[in-house]
């Protein structure tokens, strides 16, 4: 049993959702659960305010720890079978005896009536058997997968119990619902699949649409899919997480199995920051694959074809973005996973236009800024007293440059070709140079002139400059790492480093943890203890040399931000995602730094604390949004404590609520 079952304060407080309109039982992931959600709409408006429910009327279920808050009792239609066949009303053994009596559900459950916490704890002990079993049969590396189909399962089954175990055990389930574990459960979707979740808009089923009948046939029929035929409103979704699933993790083109990374990442925005899981939506744009190892699979779900490409996938996307923006237009866009030669050019596109994210771009470079200011803190230096060398040039490389470099000119007054300066860039050709044929979107603009690279040496006779030729001729104080090449940042490149700084900041940041570009421990070793570190994947502490204590590796991890930035805009209402909000964000984010405290500590807070993080985070993004006058919301407060608690008493919480046949 997880040792926080135990702690004598309430781990589940109460959700108080309803009172920003928030509905914590609409679920429109599942059509099935659309009926649920016509039954109780009258009901569920009724208490869209705190003032629409007294105190009088909210109860305790008796299932909840004790000390949780009360909530408004939900009326429903259902009885019996239904009950326990929907996710988001089956409680299991949690329900009451009056819920058994007047539901009519006696007849289908155990007599033993068990609580929550119960509940989690048999949960957990049934995911640890997965392990087991796996290791037993000689399948350890089947192991994670076995358990990702359970908690797959148990979502499917009882929605509340499903995020308290991952709540209560999120740095050992993290990995599970997410990267590594979901980039195997994405190989594998069409061999794993059982019953739908998410959203597929599938671009044949559009563009007969549109040949048949027009441009706007097509746009209605995105528009059916994400509303579910007219059932959801404009006040009914938050969030859309949304992927064409062409760059996946680090795996690549997986087609629609991408659907996963976005349903991982909705679940995160639940855990991280207390979204509300019944108002997101996960949406797989099936534009084909072209990874022949799908097409040629017999099980494959998705559209067995070429990815479609120009004209034909830029209006699609369009379509998509602005029918999503019109019909939920306090809603948050999020784009994810998509190949590099779309992920930054829709993000321009777009970013302007509606409240949308990239959090390959946009986050990964945020939780990067947050490390590199904890990284100047500990050194008593500034960003402008650095020179960075990113290894990987492509989404997330381009994203962490331009986010450090824009920090460079907000912060320290750097004109933008004065920052670009401080980077330099290395791709699978080497060094970017300006003579480089075939340079992407966004990278041309830090690629270096011959002249400033012609006296350099090479270690080996090649045409273009090695990682190890940079770092001894750049001389850079911070290294980072998203090329997924593991083991580049080898004793060579770290020994170079520190010839010429006494504390380099060397991040590897590429996951899973197997294409990592350095393991911490031979950092730490080959730097004698000097190098300040940040991963993509979580390590273990390290032995420093010559003190008894151990280094704490920070993570790196994107759900220390993006979760945190979606509340922020979904709570302002904002109808831009601005530069300003992120970087209030970010530093927020670093103002939390334990190294700040402690230098020998980790550059970043640690991911079990996320959601008192992010509590703190998106109170900074709300502010700025205020600020700057892309808030649309009213009546908010003024100040970042007030919104602090004014945000957390909103935060969606697993807890059961007390359910009361609709007469």
């Amino acid at each position: 049993m997880p040792t926080h079952l135990a702690r004598s304060r309430a781990p589940f407080s109460a959700s108080a959702a309803f009172r920003l309109g928030f509905r914590p039982f609409r679920c429109p992931a599942r059509s099935r659960q659309l009926l649920t959600v016509s039954a109780t709409r009258a009901t569920e408006r009724s208490e869209r305010t705190a003032s629409a429910v007294s105190t009088a009327e909210r109860t305790v279920h008796p299932s909840n720890p004790p000390g949780s808050r009360p909530l408004p009792p939900l009326y429903i239609s259902k009885h019996g079978l239904e009950v326990l066949e929907d996710p988001v009303y089956n409680y299991g053994a949690a329900h009451s005896a009056e819920e058994r009596r007047k539901l009519k559900l006696g007849s289908y459950l155990p007599s033993a009536v068990h609580d929550l916490r119960t509940q989690v704890d048999r949960a957990y002990k049934q995911l640890q058997q997965r392990q087991e079993i796996a290791e037993l049969g000689d399948a350890e590396e089947q192991a994670s997968l076995m358990q990702y189909t359970f908690l797959r399962s148990l979502k499917d089954q009882n929605q509340v119990l499903f995020y308290a175990l991952l709540q209560e055990s999120l740095k050992e389930t993290l990995k599970i619902i997410y990267t590594p574990v979901v980039g195997d459960s994405i190989i594998n979707f069409s061999r794993l699949f059982r019953r739908p979740d998410g959203i597929f808009l599938s671009y044949p089923s559009y563009a007969e649409e549109v040949q048949s009948r027009g441009r706007d046939a097509g746009r209605q029929y995105i528009r059916n899919a994400l509303t579910h035929y007219g059932e959801l409103g404009p006040n009914d979704v938050d969030l859309l997480v949304a992927t064409d699933g062409e760059g996946i993790l680090g795996i690549g083109d997986w087609g629609v199995g991408g659907i996963n990374i976005c349903i991982g990442k909705s679940s995160i925005y639940t855990l991280g920051a207390g979204i509300d899981p019944n108002r997101t939506l996960s949406i797989a744009l099936d534009v084909g694959t072209n990874n022949m190892q799908l097409r040629e699979d017999p099980l494959y779900l998705g559209w067995s074809h070429d990815r479609i490409t120009g004209e034909e996938y830029d209006n699609f996307v369009d379509d998509y973005v602005h029918v999503a923006a019109s019909i939920f237009p306090h809603s948050l866009l999020h784009f994810e996973d998509f190949g590099n030669a779309n992920a930054l050019r829709l993000l321009n596109r777009y970013k302007d236009q509606v409240a949308c994210f990239n959090d390959d771009v946009q986050g990964t470079g945020a939780v990067a800024l947050a490390a590199v200011m904890s990284v100047c803190k500990v050194k008593n230096e500034y960003l402008n007293d650095q020179t960075y060398v990113v290894f990987g040039a492509g989404t997330a490389g381009l994203g962490i440059t331009n986010r450090i470099r824009d920090a460079l000119c907000t912060r320290e007054g750097m004109t933008k070709e004065e920052a670009n300066k401080r980077f330099y860039l290395i791709d699978r050709e080497g060094l970017l140079t300006k003579s480089m044929q075939g340079l992407r979107e966004g990278q041309a603009e830090f690629a270096r002139d011959e002249s400033e690279v012609s006296s350099w040496s090479k270690s080996v006779d090649t045409e273009g400059f090695s990682l190890l030729d940079v770092v001894k001729n750049a001389k850079p104080t911070i290294l980072i790492g998203v090329s997924g090449q593991h083991g580049t940042f080898n004793e060579q490149v770290v020994k170079e480093m520190c010839k010429h700084c006494k504390r380099p900041a060397i991040f590897p940041l590429s996951n899973p943890s197997r294409l990592s570009e350095g393991v911490p421990a031979q950092i730490s070793e080959w730097s004698n203890g000097k190098a300040l570190m940040a991963t993509g994947s979580p390590f273990d502490p390290v032995d420093i040399l010559g003190k008894e204590r151990k280094y704490i590796v920070a993570e790196s991890n994107n759900a220390m931000f993006y979760p945190a930035l979606g509340l922020g805009v979904v709570v302002a209402k904002a109808n831009r995602v601005s530069d300003a909000l992120i970087v209030a964000g970010v530093e927020a984010l670093a103002s939390l730094s334990p190294a700040l405290k402690d230098p020998e500590d980790a550059l970043l807070p640690d991911l079990h604390d996320v959601r008192n993080i992010s509590m703190k985070v998106a109170a900074a993004v709300v502010r700025a949004a205020q600020q700057e006058g892309t808030a649309q919301a009213k009546g908010l407060p003024e100040t970042l404590e007030g919104l602090e608690e004014y945000i957390r008493d909103r935060a969606w919480e697993p807890l059961y609520r007390e359910l009361r046949p609709k007469s």
